[in-house]
């Protein structure tokens, strides 16, 4: 295997674990979930998002070229570092959503996270396992996924 793709996978590994160790903590503080003030002129959460929304742009011209596997899958890595880090945020909508349905929507956009999380797993399978069309495959239900989200989490 290339040493890149390795290093790449080793990488995964070491944020996997930093996930898994940290998951119980967002879970006993999924209530208490980072909300970013009124004041703030970007909240957290879209500034993490960014990082997702940029390489997945990066990747639209590339995702079939098998020469740009490796920085693909270094693209989709930081894409899945990001996603998990978002799981620490709550979507700045919480603040329309009625206190007794809040619980509900939360719940809902942490399944939302956790979808885009494994979309993305299967994005890099097929990229290291250099299937270009089950990547392409892969990179358009994620397009469609990021407009499913937005409209449900995201207030215009």
């Amino acid at each position: 295997m290339n040493e890149t793709i390795q290093k790449k996978r080793n990488l995964m590994g070491v944020l996997l674990l930093a996930a898994l160790i940290a998951a119980p903590i967002g879970i006993a503080n999924f209530g208490t979930a980072h909300a970013a003030d009124d004041d703030e002129e970007e909240l957290p959460l879209e500034e993490v998002m960014a990082t997702v929304s940029s390489r997945h742009k990066r990747m639209r011209r590339s995702i079939t070229d098998a020469s740009k596997r490796e920085t693909n899958i270094t693209y989709v890595v930081e894409m899945q570092a990001a996603a998990a880090q978002a799981k620490l945020y709550k979507p700045a909508m919480i603040k329309s959503v009625p206190e007794s349905q809040q619980a509900k929507f939360l719940a809902a956009y942490s399944k939302s996270m956790n979808l885009l999380i494994r979309e993305l797993l299967v994005l890099e399978e097929a990229l290291i396992d250099g299937k270009m069309d089950a990547a392409k495959a892969s990179y358009d239900k994620l397009s469609g996924m990021k407009k499913t989200a937005h409209d449900k989490f995201i207030e215009e």
